[in-house]
Protein backbone atom coordinates (compact mmCIF):
# COMPACT_ATOMS: atom_id res chain seq x y z
CA UNK A 1 0.00 0.00 0.00
CA UNK A 2 2.96 2.40 0.31
CA UNK A 3 3.11 2.80 -3.36
CA UNK A 4 -0.47 3.77 -3.65
CA UNK A 5 -1.28 7.02 -5.34
CA UNK A 6 -2.61 9.77 -2.31
CA UNK A 7 -5.20 11.78 -3.29
CA UNK A 8 -3.97 15.06 -2.94
CA UNK A 9 -0.20 13.86 -2.26
CA UNK A 10 3.19 14.42 -4.06
CA UNK A 11 2.93 11.14 -6.06
CA UNK A 12 -0.77 12.96 -7.44
CA UNK A 13 0.62 15.59 -9.56
CA UNK A 14 3.88 14.22 -10.68
CA UNK A 15 3.37 14.54 -14.24
CA UNK A 16 1.94 18.02 -13.78
CA UNK A 17 3.82 20.65 -15.70
CA UNK A 18 5.58 23.18 -13.58
CA UNK A 19 3.29 26.62 -13.61
CA UNK A 20 6.82 29.35 -12.76
CA UNK A 21 6.72 32.35 -14.71
CA UNK A 22 11.13 32.22 -14.41
CA UNK A 23 11.84 28.34 -15.15
CA UNK A 24 14.07 29.47 -17.99
CA UNK A 25 15.66 31.93 -16.14
CA UNK A 26 19.25 30.91 -14.78
CA UNK A 27 22.55 29.56 -15.67
CA UNK A 28 22.59 25.63 -16.26
CA UNK A 29 25.90 25.60 -17.09
CA UNK A 30 26.86 27.55 -13.61
CA UNK A 31 25.18 24.78 -12.34
CA UNK A 32 27.30 22.35 -13.84
CA UNK A 33 30.35 24.16 -13.32
CA UNK A 34 29.34 24.36 -9.48
CA UNK A 35 28.68 20.04 -9.40
CA UNK A 36 31.79 19.78 -11.18
CA UNK A 37 33.79 22.36 -8.53
CA UNK A 38 32.06 21.41 -5.43
CA UNK A 39 29.30 18.61 -5.80
CA UNK A 40 26.55 20.17 -4.70
CA UNK A 41 27.18 24.45 -3.55
CA UNK A 42 24.92 27.23 -2.81
CA UNK A 43 23.30 27.42 -5.96
CA UNK A 44 21.99 24.35 -6.23
CA UNK A 45 21.17 24.70 -2.52
CA UNK A 46 19.32 27.96 -3.50
CA UNK A 47 17.15 26.19 -6.52
CA UNK A 48 16.50 22.91 -3.68
CA UNK A 49 15.08 25.61 -1.27
CA UNK A 50 13.52 27.61 -4.06
CA UNK A 51 11.78 24.72 -4.64
CA UNK A 52 11.37 22.97 -1.56
CA UNK A 53 9.40 26.59 -0.48
CA UNK A 54 6.89 26.05 -3.00
CA UNK A 55 6.17 22.36 -3.63
CA UNK A 56 6.00 21.81 0.33
CA UNK A 57 3.55 24.21 1.08
CA UNK A 58 1.40 22.47 -0.42
CA UNK A 59 0.72 19.33 1.56
CA UNK A 60 0.11 18.83 5.05
CA UNK A 61 2.74 19.74 7.41
CA UNK A 62 2.18 16.86 9.91
CA UNK A 63 2.08 13.98 7.18
CA UNK A 64 5.08 15.09 5.15
CA UNK A 65 7.54 17.14 7.46
CA UNK A 66 6.55 15.02 11.37
CA UNK A 67 6.00 18.83 12.29
CA UNK A 68 2.88 21.39 12.14
CA UNK A 69 4.12 24.08 10.01
CA UNK A 70 6.50 24.43 6.94
CA UNK A 71 8.51 26.96 9.47
CA UNK A 72 12.25 27.83 8.64
CA UNK A 73 13.67 24.04 10.61
CA UNK A 74 11.09 22.17 8.49
CA UNK A 75 12.31 23.51 5.04
CA UNK A 76 15.65 23.49 5.57
CA UNK A 77 15.25 19.85 6.71
CA UNK A 78 13.31 19.10 3.21
CA UNK A 79 16.13 20.91 1.59
CA UNK A 80 19.03 18.75 3.28
CA UNK A 81 16.98 15.52 2.57
CA UNK A 82 16.71 15.92 -0.85
CA UNK A 83 20.59 17.07 -1.31
CA UNK A 84 20.80 13.84 0.04
CA UNK A 85 18.99 12.02 -2.31
CA UNK A 86 20.33 13.64 -5.11
CA UNK A 87 24.03 12.72 -3.86
CA UNK A 88 23.07 8.91 -2.59
CA UNK A 89 20.93 8.08 -5.68
CA UNK A 90 23.26 9.92 -8.30
CA UNK A 91 20.92 11.93 -9.53
CA UNK A 92 22.96 15.46 -9.65
CA UNK A 93 25.38 13.29 -11.94
CA UNK A 94 21.90 12.48 -14.20
CA UNK A 95 20.21 16.47 -13.76
CA UNK A 96 23.78 17.36 -15.01
CA UNK A 97 23.67 14.95 -18.04
CA UNK A 98 20.52 14.78 -19.44
CA UNK A 99 18.94 18.54 -18.77
CA UNK A 100 18.88 20.41 -22.25
CA UNK A 101 18.51 23.88 -20.31
CA UNK A 102 18.18 25.25 -16.96
CA UNK A 103 13.94 24.87 -17.20
CA UNK A 104 14.48 20.74 -17.53
CA UNK A 105 17.20 20.87 -14.74
CA UNK A 106 14.53 23.17 -12.53
CA UNK A 107 11.92 20.60 -13.36
CA UNK A 108 14.04 17.83 -11.78
CA UNK A 109 14.93 19.25 -9.08
CA UNK A 110 11.00 19.80 -8.36
CA UNK A 111 11.12 15.97 -9.36
CA UNK A 112 13.37 15.38 -6.72
CA UNK A 113 11.66 17.31 -4.05
CA UNK A 114 8.34 15.47 -4.66
CA UNK A 115 10.19 12.05 -4.06
CA UNK A 116 11.73 13.71 -1.50
CA UNK A 117 8.41 13.96 0.50
CA UNK A 118 7.01 10.65 -0.77
CA UNK A 119 9.54 9.07 0.93
CA UNK A 120 8.96 11.33 4.30
CA UNK A 121 4.97 10.77 4.04
CA UNK A 122 3.95 9.28 7.16
CA UNK A 123 0.60 6.83 7.58
CA UNK A 124 -2.40 8.53 8.87
CA UNK A 125 -5.12 7.05 10.60
CA UNK A 126 -7.22 7.70 7.20
CA UNK A 127 -4.81 5.23 5.19
CA UNK A 128 -5.36 2.57 8.23
CA UNK A 129 -9.51 3.17 7.72
CA UNK A 130 -8.54 2.42 4.17
CA UNK A 131 -6.79 -0.31 4.35
CA UNK A 132 -9.49 -2.00 6.64
CA UNK A 133 -11.88 -0.94 4.04
CA UNK A 134 -10.04 -2.46 1.09
CA UNK A 135 -9.94 -5.77 3.04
Amino acid sequence: MADAVVPGGPLSDIDDPIDLEDVAQGDLQALIDEHKRDGLGPLWFGEIRTAATRVARRYPPAVYARTTSWDEDAIRDLVQDVGERLITKGQIDYICDVANDFGHARALIYRHVKMTLIDRRQRTAVDNLFDRAVQ
